[in-house]
């Protein structure tokens, strides 16, 4: 997925605070195993990959520092999981 804003995306806003361009991967994988009919039990796992540029208006990385907040991060990398079991009748 990619979300890119033009260089005028906040004109007539007054210069509003937030706007960044997005670029996010995700591939993912489930195995599901049927021991009996309409009863699954499975996993499934997914890794994302976000890239993104700094939001418009956002202080420097020493004043969020200093308030204590996270610096900016451009790339990110996440991993999801999750066991299921389920029962359909």
């Amino acid at each position: 997925m990619e979300v890119h804003y033009s260089g005028d995306a906040l004109a007539g806003f007054g210069g509003g605070v937030g706007i960044s361009n997005i670029k996010e991967g995700r591939i993912g994988t489930n195995l599901v195993w049927t021991p009996l009919k309409g009863f699954d039990i499975g996993a499934e796992f997914m890794y994302v990959h976000l890239n993104q540029t700094r939001p418009a208006g956002l202080a420097p990385d020493a004043v969020l520092n200093a308030a204590g907040l996270p610096s900016f991060q451009a790339n990110t990398n996440q991993y999801e999981g999750r066991l299921r079991v389920q029962r359909a009748f």
